[in-house]
C-alpha cells in the first residue's frame, strides 16, 4: 500500500536521521593484515638480498687468502730489512761501543748453549736487573718503615742525615703537570737454545744468565736482563730448550 502525505511541507513531521556510526571493522582488518604481509615480504626480501651479498664477499675474501698472506709476508720482511738496517747502523757508530758488550755476551756463554739470532729493536716492557732489584728495594724499605717502631724511626733517620741518603720531599700533586709519554727504549733481543741435560729444566739458560749478571763490566754497558720467553722441546732423545733473552743497554 503507498502512503501519500498530503499535509503540506512545513507541517509535515520530519524524519530524524540516526546518528550512530558503524566501524568499518572488516575493512580496517584487512588492510592491517595486508601491511603485516607487506612488511613481512620487505624483511624476508631483505635478508636474502645481505645473506647474498655477505655471501659474495665472504667467497671473495676467501679467494684473496693467498694475496693477504703474500703481503704479510712481504710486511714481515720489511720489518726485519728494517731491523737490521738499523742494527747496522747503530753498530758503525764509533760511539755506540758494541765491541765490548758483544765480547760481554760472548765471554758469559756456557757449554751445551748456542745463540741462533740477534736483533736490536724498541722494547715495549721495560724490566731490568738493575731497576727492578731497585724497585725492590724500595718496597723492601717502605715495609720495614712501617714496621719500625718511634725510637728505630729516630736511629734511622739519623744514619740517613750521617750518609746523606735522607728521604727527599714528596712533591705536591697540585699543579703537576702530565707525564709525557716517552717512546719505548731500544734492547738486545737474543734468541738461542741449550740442551737441558739431566740437571734440571733450563740449567744451561740460568748459568748463562747469571755469568751475564757477574761480569765485572756488565753493569758498565748494560742496564738489565730479563728472560723473556723460555720453550722446551724433544729433539731425539734430547731435551732443548728455546729461549728468549732481552737486554737493556746503556746509552
Amino acid at each position: 500500500m503507498i502512503r501519500v502525505n498530503l499535509l503540506p511541507p512545513h507541517a509535515r513531521k520530519k524524519s530524524r536521521v540516526s546518528l550512530q556510526f558503524v566501524f568499518p571493522w572488516k575493512k580496517t582488518g584487512a588492510c592491517f593484515f595486508a601491511l603485516i604481509a607487506v612488511y613481512s615480504a620487505w624483511i624476508f626480501l631483505s635478508s636474502r638480498f645481505y645473506n647474498v651479498r655477505l655471501h659474495r664477499l665472504r667467497t671473495q675474501w676467501t679467494e684473496m687468502k693467498p694475496q693477504r698472506t703474500e703481503v704479510e709476508n712481504l710486511e714481515a720482511s720489511l720489518r726485519a730489512f728494517q731491523n737490521r738496517a738499523e742494527l747496522t747502523k747503530t753498530l758503525k757508530n764509533p760511539k755506540s761501543q758494541w765491541a765490548p758488550r758483544l765480547n760481554i755476551l760472548s765471554d758469559a756463554i756456557v757449554a751445551r748453549l748456542w745463540f741462533t739470532s740477534l736483533d736490536y729493536r724498541p722494547i715495549s716492557s721495560v724490566d731490568g736487573g738493575t731497576a727492578g732489584s731497585a724497585k725492590k728495594k724500595v718496597k723492601v724499605r717502605k715495609k720495614e718503615a712501617k714496621n719500625e717502631t718511634a725510637p728505630q724511626k729516630e736511629e734511622t733517620k739519623k744514619e740517613e742525615n750521617k750518609t746523606g741518603n735522607a728521604p727527599r720531599e714528596k712533591k705536591s700533586r697540585r699543579g703537576s703537570k702530565k707525564e709525557k709519554q716517552v717512546a719505548p727504549p731500544p734492547g738486545v733481543v737474543l734468541k738461542g737454545s741449550a740442551f737441558v741435560g739431566g740437571q734440571g729444566e733450563g740449567t744451561s739458560v740460568n748459568r748463562y744468565l747469571q755469568r751475564l749478571k757477574q761480569h765485572p763490566n756488565f753493569s758498565e754497558y748494560f742496564m738489565g736482563v730479563k728472560l723473556e720467553n723460555i720453550q722446551h722441546k724433544q729433539l731425539q732423545k734430547e731435551e732443548v730448550s728455546d729461549f728468549v733473552i732481552i737486554l737493556y743497554p746503556r746509552k
